[in-house]
């Protein structure tokens, strides 16, 4: 009976601080510093450890949740995003962390041009202050590019192999496009052609036309210069 009672207050213990540690996510983490992949990690890692020290708590904060928190932690360079997932209700999180964590990766390499003395940006795997082990959380990660679990997305050795596979399939499905319109399109695009061509260019007389017309004045002169001699 006292193990039961001790049991159930570490439980209440445990629970209330990663309940606390989760409503107050975006006060202190550093999304800046960790990543945005990290960021999402640790809210989800709170997550399994409130369920299980309550099983009651572990539908308190779904995934719709928890992202709120995480936008909360963002800075203001993400707002414009923010302002765009909030007009397509109907993106879902995943979909939504994959535009927030472009955004990062454009952030960091246009932060890189800027400042080529500078280096490398260096990923911190540690924030003072915190009990919670990033080793644990890295081990959850997964590629959104690639599924690959041994490297986050901006670190994918398979990147530009995916850019360039996306523009060909791009540039063959224009083609194909462009290779199949229908015949009748084809043609009233021949016609508009035509009419056009004969706005710009209107045809010239023929060269037969412009001497029969020079052949009948110079007769027509002739004919009246003979009439004058005779009077």
């Amino acid at each position: 009976m006292h193990l039961k009672a001790k049991y159930t207050k570490t439980s209440e213990s445990t629970a209330s601080t990663y309940m606390s540690k989760t409503q107050s996510f975006p006060d202190y983490y550093n999304v800046e510093e960790h990543g945005i992949d990290n960021a999402w990690e640790t809210l989800k890692l709170y997550r399994r450890k409130l369920s299980a020290a309550d099983a009651l708590l572990k539908t308190t904060y779904p995934d719709k949740g928890l992202f709120h928190l995480l936008t909360k932690a963002l800075s203001d360079k993400y707002n414009s995003i923010l302002d765009g997932l909030r007009t397509n209700p109907q993106t879902s999180i995943e979909e939504r962390l994959h535009i927030l964590q472009e955004k990062e990766e454009d952030s960091k390499v246009r932060s890189i041009q800027a400042h080529p003395a500078k280096g490398k940006l260096r990923h911190f795997s540690t924030r003072r202050g915190s009990d919670v082990s990033m080793t644990d959380v890295q081990a959850n990660m997964l590629c959104y590019r690639c599924d690959g679990e041994d490297h986050v997305s901006r670190d994918c050795p398979y990147a530009e192999a995916i850019k360039d596979y996306a523009i060909a399939l791009r540039k063959r499905e224009e083609g194909s496009r462009q290779k199949y319109r229908s015949p009748q399109k084809r043609r009233d695009g021949s016609r508009y052609r035509d009419k056009q061509s004969l706005k710009t260019n209107p045809p010239r007389k023929s060269d037969k036309t412009s001497h029969g017309y020079a052949a009948r004045k110079n007769a027509s002169d002739t004919s009246t210069y003979d009439s004058c001699d005779e009077e």
